[in-house]
């Protein structure tokens, strides 16, 4: 069978917020913070997983609290573990950074695969924010994150945001680089500087405001509209 000339690849670093049962005796995290936004994206793994299926592409999630370790900060972060890590020793920290790794190398792997079929792979990584921020509520319904500099990225978040004001169905508020700024210390970052300069590699951060996906309703529009949108790209 040939291989399709598009391939889409989806991660989502904060799936989850699962404590690993080797540190289960070793970590007090409560529970209401283990199951918050500290803890992990309420709603991405969701939406993750509808649009690998809905655009026929790959997932890969990450489902170990960030708490513990943040799969989209680099190794040197500061912000790599949390103030809950704190009593852990050296075997254990070496077990959650091996799971980082080996989260890292198999998308990469994936990358690495498609483009030896030759084909033009889009990376999206995704995430959800909360719908208020220090008590200000946030006006980004949907966030597109980039690099500006990078002309391949710049191009694409364009064109996406487009594509999603003309499928919404709501009157969604859709900015880009809001409620973030795409250029950060971030997975999707430091996989996209290693094809820096290859045509058939682009990749770009989709963020969505958890007001939206509370309700069934607005979980599926949102699905509808990304996946919609990411299949209308103009490399098809």
């Amino acid at each position: 069978m040939k291989s399709p000339k598009v391939h889409f690849i989806f991660t989502c670093e904060h799936a989850g917020y699962i404590v690993p049962k080797l540190l289960l005796n070793k970590v007090e995290i409560p529970q209401q913070v283990l199951s918050s936004h500290m803890g992990y994206d309420r709603g991405a793994q969701v939406l993750a997983k509808g649009l690998a299926k809905k655009c026929h592409g790959e997932l890969f999630e990450f489902n170990i609290t960030r708490l513990l370790i943040d799969a989209n900060r680099s190794l040197n972060a500061k912000t790599l573990h949390s103030k809950y890590t704190k009593n852990l020793n050296k075997e254990e920290r070496e077990f959650l950074v091996g799971k980082y790794l080996e989260y890292r190398e198999t998308v990469g792997k994936s990358l690495k695969k498609s483009l030896e079929k030759n084909q033009k792979t889009f990376v999206f990584s995704i995430h959800t924010f909360t719908p208020r921020y220090k008590g200000q509520i946030r006006k980004t319904d949907i966030g597109i994150l980039f690099r500006p500099k990078i002309k391949k990225e710049n191009q694409l978040a364009t064109e996406l945001k487009a594509l999603l004001q003309d499928n919404c169905k709501k009157k969604w508020n859709i900015h880009l680089n809001r409620p973030y700024r795409g250029h950060t210390d971030c997975f999707l970052n430091d996989l996209s500087d290693k094809y820096i300069s290859h045509p058939r590699v682009t990749g770009l951060f989709l963020e969505a405001n958890q007001r939206i996906l509370f309700k069934k309703e607005g979980e599926k529009e949102c699905l509808l509209a990304f996946s919609k949108s990411l299949r209308s790209l103009s490399i098809f």
